[in-house]
């Protein structure tokens, strides 16, 4: 029997079985600029860009590990954080969200699953986006 493919799996050669992986999903741009998205913010971190991610399978639970990460403090970016590390599930992060700017920029990545682990090319990417009223670990570059 033929199946057409809907694009759900893929794998990193001929020689892997293939892995059901997500598709391209990211979120769409907003209207604000980047200083209104941090303007108000008493005290918060701007995650640049991350060094680790990690989704589980149901796309429910996800962890985020900061690489350039820098302290929010009276709506001004402030000196850098390490690592910090952002834990939500998927529900909480999408009804966090307080503003997305104008920005849309992707870049590319590698998703590894399997076992034995199999790396395929991605891209990830989207605007700077605004979530409020979660927990974030950080610990300030002294």
């Amino acid at each position: 029997m033929m199946v057409n493919s809907n694009g759900s799996s893929r794998s990193m050669d001929y020689a892997s079985e293939p892995i059901v992986r997500m598709s391209n999903t990211y979120l769409a741009p907003g209207d604000m600029e980047f200083e209104e998205l941090i303007e108000d913010i008493e005290l918060g971190v701007y995650i640049k860009n991350n060094m680790e991610w990690n989704i589980d399978d149901t796309r429910w639970q996800h962890r985020y590990i900061g690489l350039e990460a820098f302290l929010i403090e009276k709506g001004e970016l402030g000196r850098p954080v390490r690592n910090p590390v952002l834990e939500i599930t998927t529900g909480d992060f999408l009804s966090s969200i307080a503003g997305a700017d104008k920005t849309l920029e992707f870049f590319p990545g590698t998703c590894g699953k399997g076992e034995p682990s199999q790396g395929v090319p991605v891209w990830m990417g989207g605007p700077n986006v605004r979530i409020s009223k979660i927990y974030l670990g950080v610990a300030p570059i002294e």
